[in-house]
């Protein structure tokens, strides 16, 4: 019995972490380039189940009993999000496999989120201010006498300033993305030494952004479901608990 209520506390906890990711799902809907969690679950043991023969003191295999499940990692899913035009010539979405590199102070992050602009010195950066990397490191359209709409980038992602090549947007992608970790801002880093590869198979949309890969319906039905496999292990656990009671307080009670 006792087995039984860590089980379902086992399913609890892992509940709670399903709802955390599920809510922070549904809340970025509309952050540009979110991608949205997954959680990964393993069982935390299989048990043997045995029995006695009816005409001897062997064991007879029965088959296993698992001891519930915990939360094994938490991965991105990365399906591609909507594009949505905006005609701003800096927002710039990836149609395709790869992300972006900006400089934050912590080092090289990555990013679907391709709604950039022009700081005061030129230098093309996301919302939060860190610089868009280009094959030549920051890329720089300028700090005066031009505009946005002197910008160009192609679907390669090279950008040209009055027709001019000045950079190329630097466009990497990883062997297993949906390992990479978030770290806030829709910003994403690699686990341990994982390096970069080059991106080959995408392309750049000018004028445009990816919005977040969430679905509003699929998160609400998945709320749902949490809140009621909680409360279902909930009871669980208050059923096997007054079995158990009644076990410890009744069962084998002498009269006398």
């Amino acid at each position: 019995m006792v087995r039984g209520i860590d089980s379902a506390v086992n399913g609890m906890e892992g509940i709670i972490t399903y709802n955390d990711v599920v809510s922070n799902n549904l809340a970025n809907i509309n952050t540009p380039g979110f991608k949205s969690s997954k959680l990964v679950y393993k069982n935390i043991q299989d048990m043997a189940i045995s029995q006695n023969s009816p005409n001897s003191n062997e064991q007879t295999y029965v088959g296993s009993l698992s001891a519930g499940g915990v939360v094994d990692s938490t991965l991105l899913d990365m399906k591609q999000g909507p594009i949505r035009t905006t005609g701003n010539p800096l927002d710039v979405a990836i149609s395709g496999k790869g992300f972006f590199e900006v400089q934050t102070p912590s080092g090289t992050a990555y990013t679907r989120n391709g709604n950039f602009i022009k700081n005061a010195d030129g230098f093309i950066t996301t919302t939060d201010g860190y610089q868009v990397l280009g094959g030549n490191g920051p890329i720089n359209i300028g700090a005066t006498g031009k505009t946005s709409n002197d910008v160009n980038i192609t679907e390669d992602g090279s950008v040209y300033v009055d027709k001019n090549q000045i950079d190329k947007l630097q466009v990497v992608d990883f062997k297993n993305p949906e390992a990479l970790q978030s770290i806030g801002n829709s910003l994403l880093e690699p686990a341990g030494n994982v390096k970069p590869i080059t991106a080959t198979n995408y392309q750049i949309n000018q004028g445009a952004i990816e919005q977040g890969n969430g679905n509003t319906i699929e998160c609400m039905v998945n709320t749902i479901q949490g809140s009621r496999t909680y409360e279902t292990l909930a009871k669980i656990i208050e059923a096997t608990e007054k079995t158990l009671s009644k076990s410890v307080n009744e069962v084998g009670k002498l009269k006398v």
